[in-house]
C-alpha cells in the first residue's frame, strides 16, 4: 500500500481528530462548537502554531503558552487514535478486491461511490471516537449527537442495498462489507433485511434488558441506543461478536480496577467506551479474530 496515501490519511484523520475534541469539550460545556480554539483556563486564543494535531503538544511541553497550566493527554491522544483508525479503515476497505478496484481504478461512478463510502465511514469512526471519550469523561451518552448517526446509519444501510439492486457501479452488487468474511456462515447466512434487524435487535435487547432489570444502574439508559447505531453499522453476526467482545473487555477491565483498589465492586463504570471499542476491533480486525477463534477451539 502507497506509504504517501496512507501518512495522508493519518495526518487528515488527526486534524478531524482536533475537531473532535472541541466537540467533546464544549459539548461538556454546553458551549457551540463554532468559533477559535482557547486555552479552558486562561482562555487565551490559541494561535495556528499552537493548533497543530499532535505536534503542537509536544512543542508547547504540554503547557499553555500564557498561563503555563497542564494541557490535557486527551489532545494529542484522540487526535493519533483518529488517525489511526481513519488508516485502519482505510486498509480494511482495501482488503475486499471488488472495492480496491474501483477505488484506485480510473476516474467512474465507482470510483466516486467508493470514495463516498470510504468518507461515509471517517464519519461514523468520528461518531464512535466522540461518544466513547464523552462518555469516558461524563458518564453519559451523548445522545444529540448518537441520533442523527443511527438515522444516518439505517439510511446507509438502507439505500446501498436499494442502490445495489439497480446499479451498474462495479462492486455494489458485494455492497455488504462483512467484517467477519468467509466465518459468518458459521452463524447463518442471512440477507438484508434479516441481517439488520439481527443486529438491531441483539444490542437493543441485551443492553435494553440490563438497563431495564437495573433502573439505569448496571447499564445507562443511553447505552442500548448506542447498541442500536453498532448494531446498524456492523449488523448480523458481526453484531453478535463485538456485543460480546465488549462485555469480555469491560469485565477485564472492570476486575484489573478492583484489584488495583481503584474501584469498587458497586463502583459505576461507563459501558460505551467498551462498547465502541468492541464494534472497532470487530470493523478493523473481524475476520482475523474469528479465524484466531476457530482455531484455538478447533470448531
Amino acid at each position: 500500500m502507497n506509504f504517501v496515501i496512507i501518512l495522508l490519511i493519518f495526518i487528515f484523520g488527526c486534524t478531524i481528530g482536533s475537531f473532535l475534541n472541541v466537540i467533546i469539550l464544549r459539548s461538556g460545556k454546553g458551549e457551540k462548537i463554532t468559533g477559535r480554539s482557547y486555552c479552558p483556563h486562561c482562555h487565551k486564543k490559541l494561535k495556528w502554531w499552537e493548533l497543530i494535531p499532535i505536534i503542537s503538544f509536544f512543542i508547547l511541553r504540554g503547557r499553555c503558552s500564557k498561563c503555563r497550566a497542564k494541557i490535557s493527554w486527551q489532545y494529542p491522544l484522540v487526535e493519533f487514535f483518529t488517525g489511526l483508525c481513519f488508516v485502519l479503515i482505510f486498509w480494511r476497505f482495501v482488503q475486499f478486491p471488488f472495492y480496491l478496484v474501483s477505488l484506485f481504478g480510473p476516474w467512474s461512478w465507482s470510483k466516486i461511490v467508493a470514495l463516498l463510502i470510504l468518507f461515509i465511514w471517517f464519519y461514523f469512526i468520528s461518531v464512535l471516537i466522540v461518544l466513547a471519550v464523552y462518555d469516558l469523561r461524563n458518564y453519559e451518552i451523548l445522545i444529540n449527537l448518537l441520533i442523527p448517526a443511527l438515522i444516518i446509519a439505517l439510511i446507509y444501510q438502507t439505500g446501498l442495498y436499494f442502490i445495489s439492486q439497480r446499479s451498474q457501479v462495479l462492486f455494489l452488487n458485494n455492497y455488504n462489507f462483512n467484517f467477519l468474511a468467509e466465518g459468518r456462515y458459521f452463524f447463518g447466512n442471512f440477507l438484508f433485511p434479516f441481517n439488520l434487524i439481527l443486529g438491531l435487535a441483539i444490542y437493543s435487547i441485551v443492553l435494553g434488558l440490563l438497563s431495564w432489570l437495573s433502573k439505569g444502574k448496571a447499564m445507562g439508559y443511553g447505552d442500548p441506543i448506542l447498541g442500536l447505531f453498532l448494531g446498524a453499522l456492523l449488523n448480523w453476526p458481526a453484531a453478535l461478536m463485538a456485543l460480546v467482545l465488549s462485555f469480555l473487555l469491560g469485565g477485564f477491565w472492570g476486575a484489573f480496577l478492583v484489584v488495583l483498589k481503584r474501584k469498587k465492586l458497586k463502583s459505576y463504570l461507563p459501558f460505551g467506551p467498551f462498547l465502541v471499542l468492541g464494534a472497532l476491533l470487530i470493523i478493523f480486525f473481524g475476520d482475523i479474530i474469528l479465524s484466531g477463534y476457530f482455531k484455538l477451539f478447533n470448531v
